[in-house]
């Protein structure tokens, strides 16, 4: 079974120099949108619980010797009790996370640029402010999809990185373990042949309904003096037997009723086919075996007593306990199609 090691280090080296070997459990939690973040407790007198500061440290994960993930440090809860104990809470996010806490501080425009060369411009642009290099480079770009932006100062990059992700042909994004800057789209990522099926890999299957986010007309507001409301239905909402159903979303930034219509046209795509999230336990042999799934892979969940579907994984959780029990837990969305035996994912 695979080994999982936590070390901490100053985020300006580029290694880390203490092994966090005292500690009650840590958990990690990756989200395909927005990162990462892990969290354990450790005494305030052990060798990392001495050392490990606040926004200025950087945690590494290892897995078999080989870092898996990086992360800044962002906050340390630190707790006495009566007998003098004193103990550590650490919260670390991935590098994508920082840029929640940074702003664009001029306005830029982009005019028929790659949206994954717009997503490091604006990486780029909080790296050249003093005190803002984080060590980012280009790692892919990914496919090139023009756009047109017009950003102005103030606005948060996380959220400019989010949007682009949200519209119709938008990128996915990850700063990897080297720092550098991956860009794909959802279309790209890779088709796992391992299904997922109860009582072989998986040891729990749980399958919610999506009916609750189904929507077959959107309305998208922007800024209110560059643009007007825009509204997008599916061509057979006169007919549909589920009646009307709306919902609405607003980017008070966007000054360009294009880019207004593309984020109208991605949110249909979205909300009209009812959202199934299904939720899986990984047994952690397989798991450290032939069914570790990343982060946007396609693969085929097989429903008790029904049909496979295919699906792509949308968010990861692992704990690991003191003892060095591991515990896997999995999101994926439902997408349409099926996946073949040789490992392609086909159309409906």
């Amino acid at each position: 079974m695979g080994r999982y090691q936590l070390f901490v280090g100053p985020a300006s080296g580029n290694v880390p120099v203490q092994e966090v070997t005292i500690f009650d459990a840590w958990s990690l939690d990756r989200n395909i949108d927005d990162g990462c973040t892990i969290s354990w407790v450790m005494p305030g007198n052990s060798p990392a619980g001495e050392i490990t500061e606040e926004l200025s440290y950087d945690v590494w994960l290892y897995l078999d010797g080989q870092v898996d993930q990086r992360f800044r440090v962002l906050e340390l809860d630190r707790a006495w009790d009566e007998d003098g104990r004193h103990d550590v809470s650490v919260t670390a996010v991935c590098y994508r996370r920082i840029f929640a806490a940074r702003h664009l501080n001029t306005d830029l425009s982009f005019s028929g640029v790659s949206q994954g060369q717009i997503l490091f411009d604006l990486i780029d642009h909080t790296q050249n402010l003093p005190g803002g290099d984080l060590g980012i480079t280009i790692g892919s770009l990914g496919p090139t999809v023009l756009r047109d932006r017009t950003y102005d100062a103030g606005s948060n990059i996380l959220e400019l990185a989010v949007n682009l992700s949200q519209i119709q042909g938008g990128l996915t994004w990850d700063v990897d373990e080297n720092l550098e800057l991956q860009v794909s789209r959802f279309s790209d990522y890779p088709v796992r042949t391992q299904p997922i099926v109860l009582g072989g890999n998986a040891r729990r299957i749980v399958k919610p309904s999506g009916a609750g986010l189904f929507a077959n007309a959107v309305l998208v507001a922007g800024d209110n003096e560059a643009t007007t409301l825009e509204i997008k239905t599916t061509s057979d909402i006169a007919t549909d037997g589920r009646g009307r159903w709306e919902r609405f979303q607003s980017f008070p930034s966007v000054t360009q009723q294009t880019t207004l219509e593309e984020h109208a046209d991605g949110l249909l795509e979205e909300a009209n086919s009812p959202v199934v999230v299904w939720e899986f336990e990984i047994d952690p042999a397989r798991f450290f075996g032939d069914s570790n799934y990343a982060l946007g892979d396609f693969v085929s969940i097989v429903e008790p007593g029904g049909n496979a579907q295919a699906v792509q994984v949308l968010t990861q959780s692992i704990s690991q306990s003191a003892d060095g029990e591991v515990l896997v837990v999995y999101n994926a969305v439902s997408v349409s199609g099926s996946i073949s035996g040789s490992g392609v994912l086909t159309s409906p």
